[in-house]
């Protein structure tokens, strides 16, 4: 990323390490994000944006309204 902080394929490889091997869900799904706003239509966009929906739908409901 020093090289090229803009590089796609990068933030989803951060995306994939931070969701599957780490368990860091918020970093992975910050890393999936940028991955998206760089190539929104990228074959692998529909798994990242799946994790997205996925873990911040989890997040709402785990947090109750006030």
């Amino acid at each position: 990323m020093e090289l090229n902080p803009n590089d796609a394929a990068t933030h989803y490889n951060l995306g994939i390490i931070y969701s599957e091997y780490l368990d860091n869900k918020s970093k992975a799904i910050a890393h999936f994000k940028r991955y998206l706003a760089i190539e929104p239509n990228d074959k692998d966009a529909d798994k990242a944006k799946r994790y997205i929906l996925t873990w911040e739908k989890w997040q709402d409901e785990k947090m109750p309204l006030q």
